[in-house]
């Protein structure tokens, strides 16, 4: 076979198998991919960042979940507040 135009797979010499053509072809695109690809930033996870990050989630739960739990009791006791003088008043 004759080598395609510009920009193709390279292809060897006489007819192709098919594995070998896909695997020439296989190479040919993963080169292309390679060469684009920016470098490896070194390990993927920042560790100390991550652990920052934990902390800081941790500590507006803390300050979170009680400021809701007296926001949902100082909710609940004015409703009572306003609906006891209806429940009570006989006529």
């Amino acid at each position: 076979m004759n080598a395609p135009g510009p920009g193709g797979p390279p292809e060897g010499p006489g007819p192709d198998l098919p594995d070998e053509h896909a695997a020439r072809e296989a190479a040919w695109l993963l080169a292309a991919l390679r060469a684009d690809a920016p470098p490896p930033a070194g390990p993927g996870v920042n560790v100390a960042r991550a652990i920052t990050a934990g902390e800081r989630r941790l500590r507006a739960r803390r300050v979170a979940v009680p400021a809701a739990a007296a926001a949902a009791l100082a909710t609940l006791t004015a409703g009572l507040a306003a609906l006891l003088p209806a429940l009570t008043d006989t006529p």
